[in-house]
């Protein structure tokens, strides 16, 4: 018996079905994990270490050492 194959708009119809898929799996499977992050560990730094900056809390000391802002 002979395959069918996919010509013109059918493989056209087919890829937009795979694309669309994909992406779906990827938005679910992102927001999942995303949210296991955000109530085990936290996704978002503090608010002091965030004005600090975190090459100070992360490494013990600054990346920019002439560099001074602050609000």
């Amino acid at each position: 018996e002979m395959q069918r194959s996919l010509v013109g708009s059918e493989m056209c119809i087919e890829t937009v079905i795979g694309v669309l898929s994909t992406v779906a799996y990827v938005l679910v499977m992102a927001i999942i994990v995303f949210t296991i992050i955000d109530k085990t560990v936290g996704l978002r730094v503090t608010k002091g270490e965030e004005l600090d900056g975190l090459d100070i809390h992360e490494h013990g000391c600054s990346a920019y050492a002439d560099f001074n802002f602050r609000l």
